[in-house]
C-alpha cells in the first residue's frame, strides 16, 4: 500500500493532468501567468476553474514571477521577508496536497517553518504543508493538521535546501502520508476524523508573529478536497515528472 509500484509489478504509469479527477480545489501553475520575467504576482490565477486565484494587493508583498527556472518552465520566487499570496476558503475534510518547490532559506541556527500551502492562521489550526528548518541543522518538509479541532499532529521527512521536490502529502480520514519524489517517506499515527475546516482562506506561504515564511521557488501547487487514490496520485506525480525533468520513484509515460 503506498507505494508507487501498485501491484507488484515493474511497470511505468500514464501521466494525468491535475484536472482529471475530481474534487480540484486548487491549482496554480506559474506556467499560466502571461507575464514578463521579473515582474510581480499581484494575482496566481487558478488553473482548476474554481476561479480560487491567490492574490496580493500590496506591492511590497508580492511574489516574482521568474521564467526558465526549471526544465525551461517558469517559478514564481518568495523573498522569505513577507511575500504572500491569498486564495479562498475551501471546504474540505480530507485533502492531497501536491507542490513541486525547492526552499533557499539559509539555515538561521534554530527552528524554523516556511509554509507552501496553509489554512493555519490567527491561532486556529487546520493543515498545512511546508519546509523547516529543525534547530539541530536538518533541512526538513512537513504536514501540519489538527482533525475536529483537537490538537496538532505533525509529519515530517528530511528534504535538502536548494533542491526541487514533487511533494505529495495526503489525509484520507485515517492518517496522513508524505511523499517525496513518488515515494513514501512518512506516515502519521492513527488520527481518525475529519480536518478542522474553519472559516479561513488557503494561503501560498504567510506570514506571523514568528516571520515563519517561505523563501524559494514554487513552480506548481494544486490541492484536491480529497485524498486522491494511489493510482491517481502517482499519474499526477507522473505529469509533473515529465513536464519538470524531475525524476520519481515510478516509472511514467505520457
Amino acid at each position: 500500500m503506498l507505494l508507487a509500484d501498485l501491484d507488484g509489478v515493474n511497470q511505468p504509469f500514464s501521466a494525468a493532468s491535475p484536472n482529471s479527477f475530481a474534487n480540484l480545489a486548487l491549482w496554480f501553475n506559474a506556467d499560466s501567468l502571461a507575464l514578463t520575467d521579473g515582474v510581480p504576482v499581484a494575482n496566481w490565477i487558478d488553473s482548476s476553474g474554481l476561479g480560487n486565484d491567490a492574490l496580493q494587493g500590496t506591492a511590497a508583498r508580492q511574489p516574482i514571477f521568474e521564467t526558465g527556472i526549471l526544465n525551461g518552465r517558469s517559478a514564481v520566487y518568495f523573498d522569505g521577508v513577507d511575500d504572500v499570496l491569498v486564495s479562498t476558503d475551501i471546504e474540505f475534510n480530507s485533502y492531497t496536497f501536491i507542490v513541486v518547490a525547492r526552499h533557499e532559506k539559509p539555515f538561521p541556527g534554530s527552528d524554523y517553518r516556511m509554509d507552501l500551502l496553509t489554512k493555519l492562521g490567527n491561532g486556529i489550526k487546520s493543515a498545512a504543508v511546508y519546509y523547516e528548518w529543525s534547530s539541530a541543522g536538518e533541512s526538513k518538509v512537513g504536514l501540519r493538521n489538527s482533525v475536529d479541532g483537537g490538537s496538532e499532529f505533525f509529519v515530517r521527512g528530511l528534504a535538502n535546501q536548494n533542491q526541487w521536490y514533487i511533494i505529495s502529502a495526503t489525509y484520507d480520514g485515517i492518517a496522513s502520508h508524505l511523499f517525496l519524489d513518488g515515494e513514501l517517506v512518512a506516515n502519521s499515527p492513527i488520527n481518525a476524523g475529519s480536518i478542522n475546516n474553519h472559516n479561513g482562506p488557503f494561503q501560498l506561504t504567510r506570514s506571523n508573529a514568528f516571520g515563519h515564511i517561505f523563501m524559494g521557488h514554487m513552480a506548481e501547487v494544486i490541492m484536491y478536497s480529497e485524498a486522491l487514490t494511489d493510482l491517481q496520485r502517482v499519474r499526477v506525480e507522473c505529469e509533473l515528472s515529465l513536464k519538470y525533468n524531475l525524476s520519481v520513484s515510478q516509472g511514467c509515460t505520457p
